[in-house]
């Protein structure tokens, strides 16, 4: 008795979805990995910025020490509208050649901002490479009637300059690094200001005696018509170092991203293998009835 012909081996139906979301799986691993490696790059670059710093300006120098603590003077008199104790008094005097380069960094735990470049100044080019000294406050300093004022984009591509600074809770510290001066500082408050009232400046003036430090940025995020002020009062620096750091920014947007990301990955690599494991089911059962006609 003749042999009947087999049946050819059905080919598996879902082979061009698995070519769809293997494409979705290598196109999230990108979107989850490029932007962890750019800030690792960027922190790095941060990192050097800050020992390169450390080698120009430490240790702190007595003169220059002197020349901030005039030019401090100077600017409290201007905020009281009195006349300036001091001659005109300039970054280019107080630092000379290092007068366009970092002046120091600061660290902000709870939001894991490390070594984040600070300049004087608050033009477009210093502001595109870190953090800038409001140039009508006071230069952050040791010692009495000292309120400095560090300003940095929220919301630049791909960067993360002050953005989560929004996250800080009162009792959080930073440490600013500057000058060859390493102080810490603790949150006190916060308020949103619009800058172009004509008393937006009185902001950032000098209260009593106190030695304080604002962080500024713009808000809301993708508007920026208002200002974000962190206030914070110095600390011993032990108190500040010592400080139990309490992770702020978990629902930040570049958190957030990363999150939704993951859940894409994982959403796709179990369709993935869905469909992997029906098509191995249907090979197996092809070759089954392929035997058994044989």
């Amino acid at each position: 008795m003749a042999k009947q012909p087999a049946t050819s081996q059905s080919k598996p139906k879902h082979g061009w979805l698995k070519w769809f979301f293997g494409t979705l799986l290598v196109l999230g691993a990108i979107a989850f990995f490029a932007p962890m490696i750019y800030e690792a790059q960027q922190s790095n670059l941060r990192i050097k910025t800050a020992s390169s710093y450390r080698r120009r300006l430490y240790p702190a120098d007595e003169k220059r020490d002197e020349l901030i603590r005039q030019y401090n003077a100077n600017a409290l008199a201007t905020q009281q509208g009195r006349t300036k104790p001091y001659g005109k008094t300039t970054i280019e005097q107080i630092l000379g050649k290092n007068a366009k380069l970092p002046v120091g960094y600061i660290n902000i735990p709870a939001i894991d901002l490390k070594a984040m470049p600070i300049y004087y100044g608050t033009s477009d080019e210093i502001l595109s490479k870190g953090t800038g000294i409001m140039p009508f406050t006071s230069l952050p300093a040791p010692g009495k009637y000292v309120t400095s004022s560090v300003t940095g984009h929220t919301g630049v591509a791909n960067r993360i300059f002050f953005d989560n600074i929004r996250y800080l809770k009162k009792g959080d510290v930073f440490i600013i690094d500057v000058f060859a001066h390493r102080m810490g500082y603790q949150v006190i408050g916060r308020k949103v200001i619009d800058p172009l009232k004509r008393d937006a400046t009185t902001n950032f003036y000098v209260k009593g005696a106190q030695n304080r430090a604002i962080l500024m940025t713009c808000t809301p995020i993708g508007i920026n018509d208002h200002r974000l002020l962190i206030y914070g009062k110095r600390v011993p620096l032990k108190t500040a170092e010592d400080h139990r750091t309490i992770p702020r920014d978990a629902f930040s947007p570049m958190n957030l991203w990363r999150d939704a990301i993951i859940l894409l990955l994982i959403f796709v690599l179990l369709w993935w293998l869905y469909y992997w494991l029906q098509d191995r089911k249907q090979r197996r059962q092809a070759k089954a009835e392929s035997e058994a006609q044989s």
